[in-house]
């Protein structure tokens, strides 16, 4: 579908049922870029390198997806994939590592649409069960992949 055409729930709606549509991970560090209008930069997706997608699954350019931190399931922001899995897949064997857009963000944690609502503050929703953990990609432990970030938060949105 194209970007225009999708539909994308408020943050309200993801904290009261997070498991509607697939979550993507970053660092805490890159929330603020985030909330002052960046969109989230490959680099700073927090990935599984032990699977051949990084954890995130089969994807187009266009997607619905949400953003939150390892620790929490709690999204921060959601957004459209930029790209497809086939062209991050490329990406992750590639020597130059992982460049360019991850996700076009629409919407953040206090932004316009945000202070419309209730602006309660971002719940805490922990990985309860192993449906959790394998939504959010991460194979069998979200300790696991939130170790093999590597270091690529730390490069996050610019």
């Amino acid at each position: 579908s194209r970007p225009e055409n999708v539909f994308l729930p408020t943050l309200y709606a993801l904290w009261k049922s997070p498991g509607i549509m697939p979550t993507w991970f970053t660092g805490e560090q890159v929330i603020p870029k985030l909330q002052g209008g960046a969109d989230l930069m490959l680099p700073g997706v927090i990935m599984n390198r032990g699977i051949a997608d990084g954890g995130l699954g089969q994807f187009r350019a266009g997607q619905p997806r949400s953003i939150a931190t390892p620790d929490n399931l709690a999204p921060v922001a959601v957004g459209i994939t930029a790209t497809g899995s086939m062209a991050v897949a490329k990406q992750l064997v590639s020597p130059l590592g992982l460049r360019g857009k991850g996700l076009l963000v629409k919407h953040t944690l206090m932004d316009h649409l945000w202070l419309y609502g209730k602006k309660t503050a971002r719940p805490s929703i922990p990985f309860t069960d192993v449906a959790d953990v394998h939504h959010a990609g991460f194979g069998s432990s979200a300790a696991a992949a939130a170790g093999s970030d590597d270091g690529a938060a730390q490069q996050a949105a610019t």
